[in-house]
């Protein structure tokens, strides 16, 4: 029973890490909420949730769209450390150089 409640804190750890990695990311390539979320097709708001709230990250093949369009596969992000080397980063070609990158609204809720 023990070992389960440490797997399950080992794999939330791991849940709010990748979250924050993608955060990281995002706003590294100053990327609004709402351009990833024209990227898929997802409210802003949603983008936000995925990236602060473990409640909203427990569907892994959500975050594994948003890491896919950050250029990453989500098994990079799990076993990265919070070092990734942006240089390594494949950016989809349908993501570079657009004009509809604004200012971050990490106010949204």
């Amino acid at each position: 029973m023990l070992a389960d409640t440490n797997e399950d804190k080992e794999a939330m750890h791991e849940t709010v890490r990748v979250q924050h990695q993608l955060s990281r990311i995002r706003k590294s390539r100053k990327w609004s909420l709402n351009y990833v979320g024209i990227a898929l097709d997802v409210h802003p708001s949603t983008v936000w949730r995925w990236e602060n709230n473990p409640a909203y990250a427990g569907n892994i093949g959500e975050l594994q769209m948003y890491a896919r369009v950050l250029g990453y596969t989500l098994r990079v992000l799990v076993v990265a450390d919070d070092g990734i080397n942006e240089s390594q980063t494949i950016i989809h070609e349908d993501f570079q150089g657009s004009d509809d990158v604004v200012s971050d609204e990490s106010g949204v809720s």
